[in-house]
């Protein structure tokens, strides 16, 4: 389907029937990117960026639960199903990252380098932000709380 919507905006007029409909990735490139304008490609940029924070946010949960399901695993405390989910879980989360970034190359050549740096920066911001807020909730119903 693509392929024929990039054929219809390269050339106009719909492919004839049976023809091969064929773009090269370079020529899909400078139509989508000649096609879409600043608001738009900002649009992309945003989604692109909360796509990659979302994937960050598994990665990290992934990251963080792998060794320890390991060992359970090791010591058969686990099932081979639930550890094979984790592995999984993974690796999809790896291919989502490296599709985010294929994506980013195609809107605009060396995004894709730097869009989980982004991402990963403001995913730390915002994970540092709601530490802040715990602990000033926190603070604030320790000091409302009265003592004895």
């Amino acid at each position: 389907m693509k392929a024929y919507l990039m054929y219809l905006k390269a050339n106009g007029n719909p492919p004839a029937p049976g023809a091969k409909l064929e773009i090269s990735l370079d020529k899909a490139r400078e139509i989508l990117r000649s096609q879409l304008n600043d608001e738009e490609k900002k649009k992309i940029r945003t989604s692109l960026v909360r796509w990659m924070i979302g994937a960050i946010e598994i990665l990290a949960k992934v990251e963080r639960d792998r060794p320890g399901a390991a060992r359970l695993y090791e010591k058969k405390l686990i099932s081979e199903e639930y550890w094979e989910g984790v592995q999984e879980c993974f690796t999809e989360t790896h291919s989502t990252i490296e599709e985010i970034r294929a994506e980013a190359e195609f809107i605009e050549t060396g995004w894709g380098a730097q869009i989980f740096q982004q991402a990963l920066q403001l995913w730390r911001v915002t994970k540092i932000r709601e530490k802040q807020r715990e602990e000033e909730t926190s603070s604030s119903a320790a000091s409302a709380t009265p003592s004895n």
